[in-house]
């Protein structure tokens, strides 16, 4: 059957469970075909446009637009009707999948559409996005107008990106299958940001000057002696109630549905790091393992003894043999010199660790090296 009555409905409102089905419930009633249909969720900010094949159905498009204006009322979606005129696919049509990753600032975006233009590269389909510190966006391209060398695209694009800092990765066969990849955050910092590290300070009356000393004294055995002595369960009381912040969780749950293997590396504890790692889906975590005694149940002031420090090199090498890619499959997020996180920011139950401290369930001293083994200012 020829399709000669074509028209695109697109709208957004307020996101509501069950609009698709109200929208194209309302389509099929009037014999509408749905031939095409992207539905987006951003925000609560519910977006669609569909497709609608109106061969089969006996109606005006007046009577059409009346139909959509009330399905707009009922739904609270704010819907307009298009024609359609459809354009014939370039037999010639070449696509390439771009892949942006970095550290998220203003003008990533427009930097690089402005690029691809310049070359006669077309961006069929961009997806991105920009929380706590993290950039990453997607872009479907077609490259079949391409002005230049595919190769020299290439290189000029990873130019100019990683002069904002940004690493760019490109897949030209098979782009609809998307390569597995790695994204490994290594926090070169501790895990308790500065506000609420403050805060422990203030109510429990802690030396500052001494856990500042621990913090940058970038020595994981100089922390597990400190350690010694605090039972287990009360460091991992310390740790009820751990989260993070809602931005940290849209930021990895969106990189998971766009299909991301996710990795922390970090020198807090390893208690710390796997409990945030088991909370947030996160694959691969590595932590500083202080050593407990079965017997006990206490730190003993050192180290597991098959720790031999935290080896970036031998961390990615065991991940790309497990997960089969290839080393440059796996982006690493770092915080740089910066004394901040980058893309993911725990939350610790301030109430909880003081309440153990009211109860003197811990010295001063214990408490401070805690707070330490939550993470050090690594080089």
């Amino acid at each position: 059957m020829a399709r000669e009555r074509l028209f695109i409905i697109h709208g957004m409102g307020p996101d509501a469970v069950g609009l698709v089905g109200r929208i194209t419930d309302e389509m099929a009633r009037h014999k509408g075909n749905i031939v095409d249909l992207r539905q987006d969720v951003l925000h609560g900010l519910f977006i669609i446009y569909l497709v609608v094949d109106l061969s089969d159905a006996d109606l005006r498009i007046e009577e059409f637009n009346g139909i959509v204006d009330r399905l707009s009322e009922d739904t609270g979606i704010s819907l307009q009707v298009d024609t359609y005129n459809p354009v014939a696919r370039n037999p010639e049509k070449k696509n390439m999948l771009l892949i942006l990753l970095g550290a998220d600032h203003p003008g990533i975006i427009a930097s690089i559409s402005q690029l691809l233009g310049k070359y006669g590269i077309n961006i069929e389909f961009a997806s991105n996005i920009g929380r706590e510190g993290v950039f990453l966006m997607e872009l479907m391209t077609d490259i079949s107008t391409c002005t230049i060398p595919l190769e020299n695209v290439m290189n000029t694009v990873s130019t100019a990106m990683a002069g904002q800092g940004i690493k760019a990765l490109f897949q030209t066969d098979a782009v609809f299958n998307k390569k597995k990849r790695v994204i490994l955050f290594d926090s070169t910092t501790t895990l308790m940001d500065e506000r609420q590290r403050q805060e422990l300070l203030q109510q429990a009356a802690l030396d500052g000057a001494t856990l500042d000393r621990l913090l940058h004294d970038d020595s994981a055995a100089t922390i597990a002696a400190q350690l010694e002595g605090l039972p287990r369960a009360t460091y991992e009381s310390m740790l009820t109630g751990l989260h993070a912040t809602p931005e940290t969780i849209e930021l990895l749950q969106t990189l998971k549905t766009m299909g991301y293997t996710i990795g922390l590396i970090s020198s807090a504890s390893s208690q710390l790091v796997d409990t945030l790692a088991a909370k947030l889906g996160i694959d691969y975590a590595f932590g500083i393992p202080y050593e407990t005694d079965d017997d006990t149940q206490a730190f003993t002031g050192s180290i597991a003894c098959e720790f031999s420090g935290i080896n970036r090199q031998s961390i990615i090498l065991a991940i790309v043999n497990r997960e089969r890619i290839s080393a440059e499959e796996v982006t690493i997020i770092n915080t740089g010199k910066r004394q901040e996180l980058t893309g993911i920011h725990p939350v610790f139950n301030l109430g909880a660790i003081l309440e153990l401290y009211n109860k003197r369930g811990i010295s001063k001293e214990l408490l401070t090296a805690a707070i330490a083994s939550f993470g050090f200012m690594q080089p």
